[in-house]
């Protein structure tokens, strides 16, 4: 099993999306296995039924957008 994490340092960068990240980790080791981006103002992750794609909800409550990354099988 896979536990995907968003952290988003905006609070404690000047520059945004700098340290805005999704990491993968994988729950039978509790290792960090991969360290995928996210974009800046990111506010949730959610990822596919099936696996294959993260899904990155960004922006504000009036405006937002919609960011789709493959994951590696």
């Amino acid at each position: 099993q896979t536990l995907y994490v968003l952290r988003s340092a905006l609070a404690v960068s000047i520059v945004p999306g700098v340290g805005s990240n999704v990491a993968v980790v994988k729950l039978a080791t509790e290792q960090v296995t991969n360290v995928l981006p996210a974009p800046s103002h990111c506010t949730d992750i959610s990822i596919s039924p099936d696996g294959q794609y993260l899904y990155d909800a960004e922006g504000t409550p009036q405006i937002g957008n919609i960011q789709v990354y493959a994951l590696a099988a």
